[in-house]
């Protein structure tokens, strides 16, 4: 056998607590500006050896991959607020579409396109309204909390 046949998987996916510390290893991540800490993520893709979740900070989206055939979640993408949010709405466009019975495709503004969805983590409420509502939680209400909140001292 080759070496590559040794590959061990991991047997595991990354904890949700996990795959919202991973987007620190992004090299758009802004410690000065983003905390894991309060950043909100969502399962958007499931297989039985893969997974895809998006992450919402105060200032961007990203798109994490956790792949067991891989040693660690994989940030693929991230996107800026500026290209998400504007005058305190969600102005990016979002887009799905079908890929196939079990499967479908989730546009996210002019960076992300053509991530798969899972279809059965969709049923109670569309994949876009759920993107909208994690951008919006974390990119416009979460600020404007943060805003209001008086200072310490």
């Amino acid at each position: 056998m080759r070496p590559a046949e040794f590959i061990t998987l991991r047997k595991d996916f990354e904890s949700y607590e996990g795959i919202v510390r991973s987007i620190s290893n992004s090299k758009n991540f802004n410690p000065e500006t983003e905390n894991p800490g309060d950043a909100d993520a969502l399962l958007i893709f499931s297989t039985p050896k893969q997974q895809a979740w998006l992450v919402a900070t105060s200032e961007r989206l990203y798109g994490v991959v956790d792949d067991l055939r891989k040693e660690k979640p994989h940030i693929n993408w991230s996107m800026p607020k500026r290209k998400l949010v504007s005058d305190e709405s969600v102005s990016a466009k979002l887009i799905s579409r079908d890929k196939n019975e079990l499967s479908g495709l989730i546009d996210i503004g002019e960076t992300c396109s053509n991530w798969l969805y899972t279809k059965r983590l969709f049923v109670d409420d569309h994949i876009k309204n759920q993107v909208r509502s994690l951008i919006k939680r974390k990119m416009i209400e979460q600020t404007n909390s943060d805003q209001l909140r008086p200072a310490a001292g």
